[in-house]
């Protein structure tokens, strides 16, 4: 069906939301928690704002799933 590679992120981190499937499953713990903490920090950016602002030092995957988190808290 030739599913991009973002839906295929957005299924698993709906997975995460509902407990099916764990967020250290897919990024290691220490820097999902610095990407939590750094995404709760600005919670009105957009992704790609927060790409900037972090300096690139989280992929796009990595605060989608670091918001994915927060909001399943």
């Amino acid at each position: 069906r030739g599913l991009g590679l973002s839906t295929i992120e957005g299924h698993l981190f709906q997975c995460v939301q509902k407990d099916l499937l764990s967020a250290e499953d897919l990024c290691p713990k220490a820097k999902l928690e610095r990407a939590m903490a750094f995404v709760a920090k600005h919670p009105d950016q957009k992704l790609a704002d927060l790409r900037q602002l972090c300096d690139e030092k989280f992929s796009y995957a990595e605060l989608r799933l670091a918001q994915y988190v927060n909001n399943k808290v």
